[in-house]
């Protein structure tokens, strides 16, 4: 098992670092006892602390880097993933864990698939190519997080050759002795967090261990075992109890959720804009316009005249929808308020904010290889990611690329030339953002926008998320924010659509 390899790996480099640890201890005190010095002065500790902490983060790296080539190497061959993710919790990468239980859910798949049919099964090859994909995200993953590394090694590096330079200034003897001593600082606190490393392991590895074992052969008896009457009716007994207490604790766990408009007025004192029936629908779809005359269309109408009364005063309007957590309708809502609004001669952009997960593209058939992204990082102009829908008076600006950085680049300087440039262009500026529950740079568009509008889906979203919303107004004195409540069943029918996906 990978652990077994883990734990060998680590007793290796105590073993070595013990050694290494006790030479560093003689060559100390050899040192001490012939230069007759017993303590540094404050300024050799001082070097000596900065020096060593920067020699430790260094070997932990190295360590993890060793870590790392021993794991690139486990799944690139192949090897079972059972016991892996200890390996990999020690590097703080939660996004690789995930995909390593990803993999392993896929690997039991695809045993159960190989045991019922064979090779040609398209479940089977569709199941192999999806682990695949995943074990090669995870090695992309380890060999940036390996790149990420190296790059903070060559960042310490430079600040130990700062604090050498100026060590230069210390005595010879006193030079020496930072030396020594910062050696033997770096191997007892390399050796400290081996031993932990090692315990850790050990316990996972007991952990793995079978609790049972055979005390003696099976043998027949003569007596019956059952049926046993007692135990029948006390089974029954116990399982109707289970049910009962099962039933009860379902429907205490329904009254955590938003179930309709009402619940809705009654958990918060946010304004709500609109009620958008649940229309059964095909994903990425504009109902608006395929399915005019649908009550979900009826609801974007309705949505459409209380924000033209809310924002009439303005030439131009920056209007942001989110929503909580992913899955609550937030680009679909996006996509077909802005197609609504085309509708009335309004001319409208919608813009994909969301860089971490983007769809909206979808809803329009337009390429997503420009967009966003690119200008925000320099590489195309305004007028090359705006694109022309089938629409008018509607235009898209897509999320572009998904970037490594989304953080970063929206903070960059060309946002508010972005939106200042679009007011000058457009009447009503959509922007379909990440879940503000999730993603921070949502907060930062908050500021930018006329009106924040928060998505909640109904049946989906929990009441504690509202307390979260407001959390997150108070604590930055957000202004103009409303809701709308998703998927509704108010009107009956089967109205209503819906779709989700996950953040990482």
């Amino acid at each position: 098992q990978q652990n077994s390899k883990t734990l060998e790996f680590i007793t290796e480099e105590l073993n070595n670092i013990k050694k290494e640890l006790k030479q560093s201890e003689q060559k100390l005190e050899s040192h001490q006892v012939s230069k007759n010095i017993v303590q540094p002065s404050i300024q050799a500790s001082i070097y000596i602390k900065n020096l060593s902490d920067i020699d430790i983060e260094i070997s932990e790296n190295n360590l993890k880097n060793k870590l790392i080539k021993n794991l690139i190497s486990f799944v690139q061959n192949n090897y079972n993933l059972d016991a892996i993710a200890p390996s990999i919790s020690k590097l703080d990468d939660q996004n690789t864990l995930s995909l390593i239980t990803k993999l392993q859910d896929e690997q039991i798949l695809e045993e159960e698939l190989t045991q019922e049919y064979t090779d040609e099964y398209p479940k089977l090859k569709i199941t192999r190519k999806q682990i695949n994909r995943i074990r090669s995200k995870i090695i992309n993953n380890l060999t940036s997080l390996q790149a990420n590394i190296n790059y903070e090694n060559q960042n310490l590096i430079n600040r130990k050759k700062s604090y050498e330079k100026d060590m230069k200034r210390l005595p010879s003897k006193e030079r020496e002795l930072v030396n020594i001593k910062r050696n033997y600082e770096v191997k007892s606190k390399m050796y400290e967090y081996l031993l932990k490393k090692q315990a850790e392991n050990k316990i996972i590895q007991l952990a793995t261990f079978s609790d049972y074992q055979v005390i003696d052969n099976a043998y027949n008896s003569n007596i019956p075992v059952s049926p046993k009457r007692l135990l029948i009716l006390g089974s029954t007994f116990l399982v109707t109890l289970l049910f009962a207490i099962l039933l009860a604790f379902i429907r205490h766990s329904r009254n955590h959720y938003i179930h309709n408009k009402n619940d809705l007025q009654d958990n918060t004192n946010l304004t709500i804009y609109g009620s958008i029936p649940y229309l059964k629908q095909k994903k990425n779809t504009l109902s608006v316009h395929n399915e005019a005359k649908s009550l979900f269309s009826e609801g974007f109408r309705s949505l459409r005249t209380n924000l033209q009364f809310k924002t009439k005063e303005n030439k131009s309007n920056i209007i942001l929808v989110t929503s909580t957590i992913a899955g609550e309708g937030k680009s679909t809502i996006s996509a077909n308020l802005a197609t609504i609004l085309e509708m009335t001669n309004y001319k409208t952009v919608v813009i994909n904010f969301d860089l971490r997960k983007p769809t909206l593209h979808n809803f329009f058939q337009i390429s997503n290889e420009n967009g966003l992204s690119t200008f925000l990082n320099g590489r195309n102009s305004l007028d090359e990611i705006i694109l022309a829908t089938e629409f008018a008076n509607l235009d898209i600006i897509p999320s572009g690329p998904i970037p490594v950085n989304p953080s970063e680049l929206i903070l960059s300087k060309e946002l508010p030339t972005l939106f200042k440039e679009l007011k000058e262009r457009y009447e009503y500026i959509i922007i379909d953002t990440a879940p503000i529950g999730i993603i921070s740079e949502t907060k930062i568009l908050m500021q930018y926008s006329d009106l924040n509008l928060i998505i909640v889906r109904e049946n989906y979203a929990k009441k504690e998320f509202l307390f979260t919303i407001e959390d997150v107004i108070n604590e930055h004195n957000f202004k103009n924010v409303g809701l709308i409540l998703n998927a509704s069943n108010e009107k009956g029918g089967e109205y209503g659509y819906g779709y989700s996906y996950e953040y990482k």
